[in-house]
């Protein structure tokens, strides 16, 4: 898999609703959700386009909600582009309904996916009433049809799943340089997201 490097600005115009985005943290809860799932990863999102307007729907404290990509990328210490397989046949429309259901219900924070002992157990239980950042989407990928898995999933594993074009832009890097995403792009999004890899669509 290959990274590219490139900015926000470059990458603008060739984002597509349903893309995902991926941030890491230096400080406060990010960097310790990136301790804890051993990543460079703490957060993801979709990005929403909007005739000139990129904006992204996400899963915050406050509740799910759609806001302008430029606020995540300000407070980002490391943000990645993934671009959905141009070749898969992702329901776009199915996805957009999903993302437009749970921000007017302003869907809550599911704070339970932040204690390390609901994950030494296994995985968060189910219960879609609250949603926590790569639980949201997780599941607008299977409503948009490329996932069949759990929805319970790290912001790592987002980025393992094989759903993405073969490469993947780093738009925004610190002091340590531009990072790779371990194992981009090749657990299989079918049967067990997590027990088997797969080459890239």
């Amino acid at each position: 898999m290959t990274m590219i490097l490139s900015s926000l600005d470059r990458i603008r115009r060739l984002v597509r609703t349903g893309d995902v985005f991926a941030y890491g943290a230096d400080r406060g809860l990010g960097e310790w959700i990136e301790a804890f799932t051993d990543s460079d990863q703490s957060h993801t999102s979709f990005a929403v386009v909007q005739g000139d307007l990129l904006q992204v729907t996400e899963a915050t404290i406050r509740g799910a909600k759609t806001r302008p990509v430029a606020k995540n990328w300000e407070k980002a210490a490391d943000m990645w582009w993934l671009p959905i397989g141009r070749r898969l046949r992702f329901d776009g429309d199915a996805l957009m309904a999903y993302l437009q259901d749970i921000c007017q219900r302003r869907v809550r924070y599911d704070f339970r996916a932040l204690s390390p002992r609901v994950w030494r157990r296994g995985r968060p239980p189910e219960d879609f009433r609250r949603l926590y950042c790569s639980e949201l989407v997780a599941l607008g990928l299977k409503k948009a049809g490329v996932y069949e898995g759990t929805a319970e999933l790290t912001p790592a594993e987002v980025c393992r799943l094989a759903v993405y074009e073969g490469s993947y832009h780093c738009i925004k890097w610190g002091e340590d340089g531009p990072k790779k995403i371990d194992d981009y792009n090749t657990v299989t999004p079918y049967g067990d997201p997590l027990g088997a890899t797969v080459p890239a669509f």
